[in-house]
């Protein structure tokens, strides 16, 4: 994965992200417009790299069924880090060897 210097390179990313995934749903600007209420002239200067509003990222991001994706990043799991510790603290550390496995047979 890349390392992003700046923020502008990562607007600048997600621009070109945003503009493939409208050009894979053979959309023009305009009917991301028409579709989503964000002036066709703010669609373009996203896609350039200008920073946008939350609220215009996330009309663009359903726009191209691409929600869960983006929820993804936030990810958190239902379980406190307790339990975690807990489940982790169970995991076999390595396998049994030969020996052991052949005394158990042999009992």
């Amino acid at each position: 994965m890349k390392k992003y210097k700046s923020d502008k390179e990562i607007f600048i990313e997600l621009g070109q992200r945003l503009k493939k995934m409208r050009l894979n749903k053979n959309l023009t600007q305009k009917e991301v417009a028409k579709k989503t209420g964000i002036d066709r002239a703010t669609i373009s200067q996203i896609e350039n790299g200008k920073p946008t509003l939350l609220s215009y990222f996330l009309k663009l991001v359903k726009l191209y069924d691409k929600l869960e994706d983006f929820l993804g990043v936030f990810y958190m799991p239902d379980i406190s880090p307790m339990e975690m510790y807990e489940v982790m603290k169970k995991k076999r550390k390595r396998a049994t060897s030969e020996k052991y496995k052949n005394k158990d047979r042999n009992d």
